[in-house]
């Protein structure tokens, strides 16, 4: 199986170092380019299957990358960036300068550290992992698309090459990079 994962594109969030979440902030002009430039990476790709988050930010990047290309797609909200609770809508900046490092949960490393009034990474994993599972059975070996956030596509990395949820930390997805992952199975 083919797995070709997709960081939404910009948003003026990103811009201005603000922490997202599950807040729906739309694509900025930047954004849009940027997921139509996704779009000419994706063009060779026999895609079989699109997941895309439910957020605005995420379809608006599948719905620009693919074009006028006919891909089945199931819009889930399962795929949605972690839940940041109280967090989000502050600058990343402003909460590493106010918060103890043991206390930044997922942006320590600490897949099992709550957010205030949100979820923990162990969470996120939890929730993409039976749409991806859903989405091997129904591709059958094809390419699957996953139009996601950073989270989310750091949960399905973890899930996908069969790494411990620390692991997912490591993951830089890049806005609008595309990723591609062959597994054998999930």
């Amino acid at each position: 199986m083919t797995w070709v994962l997709v960081r939404h594109g910009q948003t003026e969030w990103n811009r201005r170092g603000m922490i997202q979440g599950q807040t729906d902030v739309p694509l900025n002009r930047r954004g849009k380019a940027q997921a139509r430039a996704a779009g000419k990476l994706l063009r060779g790709e026999p895609l079989s299957l699109a997941l895309v988050s439910d957020l605005a930010r995420a379809r608006e990047t599948a719905r620009l990358a693919l074009g006028r290309r006919r891909v089945p797609t199931i819009v889930s909200s399962a795929l949605r960036e972690l839940d940041f609770g109280k967090w989000e809508g502050l600058r990343a900046a402003d909460i590493r300068a106010r918060v103890p490092r043991a206390r930044l949960g997922w942006m320590a490393g600490l897949p099992g550290r709550r957010y205030p009034a949100g979820e923990c990474f162990r969470d996120a994993c939890a929730r993409v992992r039976p749409v991806l599972a859903a989405a091997a059975r129904r591709a059958r070996g094809g390419t699957v698309l996953v139009v996601g956030h950073q989270g989310s596509l750091q949960a399905a990395l973890v899930i996908l090459l069969g790494f411990r949820l620390a692991a997912g930390r490591l993951f830089r997805i890049p806005g609008w990079g595309l990723t591609r992952v062959e597994t054998p199975k999930i």
